[in-house]
């Protein structure tokens, strides 16, 4: 039937060619011809050669029969099986001059060739694409060009799971969005490439995933939205993917993060700086910095943590890592804070002016002072200046006067104005200045065992003597140093000297108290601070010395610092042999630095006695010392950066002696004792000896106290 088929078919195109080629006896012989430059034909030639196509044709269709897989193949870009063919339709290849006339066949002679209408390219479609610089791979063929818009898929994705599964979450996308769902993909281990595991619907925002259950395996996610037409399938960007890491107990983010403040107040203009610090798991798999972005610039923007008022209103400052997690401040912005209330107090007067002094408040730029007369009810502005002090001259005597003083914030364009503070009445009569102290240090740090002076300011002295106290950590305590004010309406300076004492703490607290006078309240000074610093200390490019050693963090022994603030270089020294000498005649014990009497070896004992005289030769510690390999810690110990080298000519008590073999390898330490005299751990135990090590020569000299 087929054959059948085919030869009717070619059949039928031979007769209407012959039937078009007819129709060229109507038009004078060679009329196309001579238009092209051609020959002129014989009708009767054009005859016996479609008689030759058809007899072509007929051939053509019984090899087909014979072998019609190969005939197809061959012959793809002239199959008819390309074309659909009407009944009364017909191919005219032959003829370019000719159009194609009616249904009934007609040809329209001499008519001018029409361009084909325009065919839309295909769209490229593949199973793998690169979104967002991600490497995707989906399950079904997916247009490769002309991507969705961002606002159709999730901004960002994250995880949370335990060792059995991982829930995937992530944004919802734009309300306005037109797509049919999200395509959740998976990266797994070290693979570069995300792979297609689910699709969902667009009313859903989670997927838990089952299959990433293991252990220490590393599965990474990332969201696309899409959206179908007809056979073809449009993607969104992808989101920000999130990472977590499996272990033996459950899943947890690569990081957990925290932000150094939930919510912040500021003013117009104003700044804070905000921090954020993520905690990692055992293995780190994506960049470690923050990305800070702001709701709303407008009322406030951020730039790595610095956030800046910008008008009033609220915002949220956001901080993001890449595994999805996110950190937030709630951000509020007034124009101008409001100031604090002011307290206005008597500074001075005479007959003919009075002086008047207020609290410093918080947020204030200036401050406004009014003024009444008699007992009048209306206050008027008679200043504004910008400290806590005002002298209203030109007075009357046995006139009263009253005072009020308001606090101002003028932020820009943006204003606020305090509480006005209590009413002052007073007459311009002659009254004494309140003694004020000032010069007093917040903080200082000074060396231990040096004399301590401070110099202060007093402002109107009243030949009071004042009492220096100091804060034992329950009280305040009386000392036996007191200071005279001179009298006076001058500010002088005033020198307080310190017991040479004040350095037998780490931190000391002191004071001045002024006793009740005539003419004068009591009254106490402001709390200052002094830091001992260590009598004698390394330079800093050396190994530093402290009171207190450090553990690590490890269960094991570490001998007890022998050394205060008050200890002189010498001090230093001693503590280290003493704490050395503790151990004489315990027994040899490889990879030990124990307490005295359970046994150490060389470079426990050294470690032990440093310990004693408040120095840590970390990395190198009693806990790590445990295990084999690390048998030649000396080795370790000689390489310290801290330690430095010295001839061993220049040996000095104290002094740390290494000792090497035959191929110069550091195989033993010991601790100099003076007078060619050592302390060590030989395999005979703890003893002193002279310097001679049996298994080994000197190799260098290191010292600890420089």
């Amino acid at each position: 039937m087929f054959r059948t088929y085919r030869k009717e078919l070619l059949v039928r195109i031979a007769r209407i060619t012959l039937s078009v080629l007819l129709c060229f006896t109507m038009i004078p012989v060679g009329a196309f011809a001579e238009e092209i430059g051609q020959a002129p034909v014989d009708n009767q030639q054009a005859a016996d050669q479609t008689v030759e196509t058809a007899a072509d044709a007929d051939q053509v269709a019984d090899q087909e029969a014979e072998n019609p897989a190969e005939v197809i193949e061959g012959t793809e870009a002239n199959s008819t099986d390309d074309v659909l063919l009407g009944e009364d339709s017909a191919v005219t290849e032959t003829a370019p001059e000719v159009t194609a006339g009616t249904e009934t066949g007609e040809v329209t002679p001499g008519g001018e060739e029409e361009e084909p209408a325009p065919v839309a390219p295909a769209p490229k479609i593949a199973k793998s694409l690169t979104l967002n610089g991600l490497s995707l791979k989906f399950k079904n063929n997916v247009l490769i060009e002309t991507p969705l818009d961002s606002k159709c898929g999730p901004a960002r994705a994250w995880i949370k799971g335990n060792k059995k599964s991982i829930k995937v979450s992530w944004t919802k996308e734009a309300a306005s969005a037109p797509i049919d769902g999200y395509i959740i993909l998976r990266k797994t281990g070290k693979s570069k490439v995300f792979k297609e595991v689910k699709k969902v619907s667009k009313s859903t925002y989670t997927f838990t995933d089952k299959k990433a259950k293991k252990k220490n395996t590393v599965y990474s996610y990332t969201v696309v939205g899409y959206r179908r037409e007809g056979a073809n399938i449009h993607v969104s960007p992808c989101s920000s993917w999130a990472e977590g890491l499996t272990t033996n107990s459950k899943l947890k983010n690569s990081y957990k993060a925290t932000i150094s403040s939930k919510t912040a107040s500021l003013q117009v203009g104003g700044t804070v700086a905000l921090t954020a610090k993520h905690k990692k798991t055992k293995k780190i798999h994506n960049k470690k910095s923050f990305r800070w972005v702001s709701d709303n610039n407008r009322v406030a923007k951020v730039s790595k943590g610095k956030v800046t008022a910008v008008a009033p209103g609220t915002t949220t400052i956001r901080a993001r890592i890449a595994s999805g997690v996110e950190v937030s401040c709630k951000v509020t912005v007034v124009g101008a804070f409001k100031p604090g209330k002011p307290t206005v107090q008597r500074d001075y007067s005479t007959t003919q002016n009075i002086a008047i002094m207020w609290s410093k408040t918080k947020h204030a730029t200036s401050y406004d002072v009014y003024c009444s007369k008699d007992n009048a009810d209306n206050y008027e502005l008679i200043a504004n200046v910008k400290g806590v002090t005002y002298n209203h001259t030109g007075l009357e005597k046995d006139h009263l006067y009253s005072y009020i003083v308001q606090a101002r914030n003028d932020n820009g364009s943006y204003k606020a104005l305090s509480d006005r503070s209590n009413a002052l009445d007073l007459k311009a009569v002659k009254t004494p200045r309140a003694t004020r102290v000032s010069g007093f240090p917040a903080k200082k740090s000074i060396k231990a065992k040096t004399h301590c002076k401070l110099t202060l300011k007093v402002t109107a002295p009243d030949s009071r003597t004042a009492t220096l106290q100091e804060y034992n950590g329950k009280k305040w305590v009386n000392t036996k140093t007191t200071v005279k004010l001179p009298a006076g309406i001058d500010t002088v300076s005033v020198d307080v000297t310190l017991p040479d004492t004040w350095w037998k703490e780490n931190s000391t607290s002191w004071r001045l108290v002024f006793p009740k006078s005539e003419g004068a309240t009591a009254f106490t000074t402001g709390t200052f601070k002094l830091k001992t610093l260590r009598y004698y200390q390394n330079p800093k490019k050396y190994v530093q010395i402290t009171n207190k050693i450090s553990k690590h963090g490890l269960s094991y022994y570490t001998s007890p610092v022998l050394v205060n603030n008050m200890s002189t270089k010498k001090d230093h020294i001693e503590a280290m042999i003493k704490t050395a000498y503790k151990y004489l005649g315990d027994p040899y014990v490889v990879c030990q630095s124990r307490a005295p009497g359970k046994g150490v070896d060389c470079s426990g004992l050294v470690m032990q006695a440093c310990y004693g005289a408040g120095v840590d030769l970390w990395p190198s510690n009693p806990y790590r010392h445990r295990s084999p390999a690390y048998e030649w810690e000396s080795r370790n110990i000689a390489k310290h950066s801290n330690l430095r080298t010295v001839p061993y000519s220049d040996r000095k008590r104290g002094d740390l002696i290494f000792y090497a073999n035959g191929s110069g390898t550091v195989i033993h330490v010991a601790i100099y004792l003076g007078n060619n005299k050592i302390i060590h751990s030989a395999l005979s135990g703890v003893h002193v000896t002279g310097m001679g090590y049996k298994y080994g020569h000197v190799c260098k000299v290191k010292r600890i106290f420089n």
